[in-house]
């Protein structure tokens, strides 16, 4: 390990130009923000880490410059042309146990690896830049350790944040190929997340994320399971989950059927998904080689 870190100089840039046109209703091409925007993310990182664990702190500055023409209002397009930097915080942790273990004749090494991550950006008002492609998702693991609930780069959440995870891996002692994973997370937020996707919209005041929970097994070589599920403490109910199985031989020859099922949001919160009704999904995808240069791809998805 380095006893005294590393730093490291991480650079993320993106350049999209958007347009819009729908060939079933005309009058819909000017229902959308149509431009250019210039996305710049540079990120600088100090991080030591040994055989027992890591520390890494991180300080960046989420750049975004529009030059766009905004939804019409009456028919009428404006123009919009403005840039704004905001800083990001974070510092993250974690560490590594193991251990032996046998299970019906089997040798494997099981994991304990516990993560803590604190996130800090201030709040800046957003709500004049157009939203091209951005959008919020149920809560899952990954946005535990993220610095931004938003999908894309047109919003970036305000937050003072610990992000708490646990995850435990079983490890075949033949090969180390990863048996089974589970996962466990949540964040304990010390202040109000203000940001919305449009328009204006009440701050989200609780103080715990869903508690999300994450498990997959693969009992063989090309089979494997997994579900998740998030509980919100604050209305008591499951906010999300999901369930499928996966059968990939070589990469050519995949098979996966999926479910899930996503609780209703208002849309009243800064965070939420937005979606007005309880949801249920239900996906299926085959593809599989019809000879030695075409390949069948088939894909189902059920609202």
């Amino acid at each position: 390990g380095h006893i005294l870190g590393k730093n490291s100089l991480n650079i993320t840039a993106q350049y999209t130009h958007f347009t819009f046109h729908s060939s079933l209703d005309r009058s819909l091409d000017s229902s959308m923000p149509i431009g250019h925007r210039f996305y710049l993310l540079p990120q600088l990182t100090h991080s030591f880490s040994n055989v027992y664990g890591y520390i890494k702190s991180t300080i960046a500055a989420n750049t975004l410059a529009d030059r766009a023409d905004l939804a019409a209002i009456n028919q009428h397009r404006s123009a919009f042309n403005k840039a704004r930097s905001i800083p990001i915080f974070s510092v993250d942790s974690g560490t590594y146990l193991q251990r032996h273990l046998t299970f019906r004749k089997k040798t494997y090494t099981q994991t304990l690896e516990p993560r803590l991550m604190y996130t800090y950006v201030p709040y800046r008002n957003q709500s004049q830049f157009p939203v091209f492609d951005t959008t919020t998702l149920p809560f899952s693991y990954n946005q535990v350790f993220s610095h931004n609930a938003f999908t894309g780069p047109d919003r970036l959440q305000n937050t003072s944040q610990i992000g708490f995870g646990l995850t435990s891996r079983v490890l075949s002692a033949d090969d180390n190929s990863n048996v089974l994973t589970a996962n466990l997370g949540m964040i304990r937020y010390f202040s109000p997340r203000r940001v919305c996707l449009t328009g204006p919209c009440t701050a989200d005041n609780s103080k715990e994320s869903p508690l999300d929970a994450v498990l997959s097994y693969t009992p063989t070589l090309h089979w494997s399971v997994s579900g998740t599920a998030a509980w919100n403490f604050k209305q008591r109910y499951i906010d999300n989950a999901s369930l499928s199985t996966n059968y990939n031989r070589d990469g050519r020859h995949v098979f996966n059927l999926g479910y899930q099922f996503i609780h209703a949001a208002p849309g009243t919160a800064a965070t939420t998904s937005c979606l007005s009704n309880n949801t249920n999904l239900l996906s299926l995808g085959l593809a599989w080689p019809l000879g030695y240069h075409l390949t069948s791809v088939n894909y189902l998805y059920y609202n």
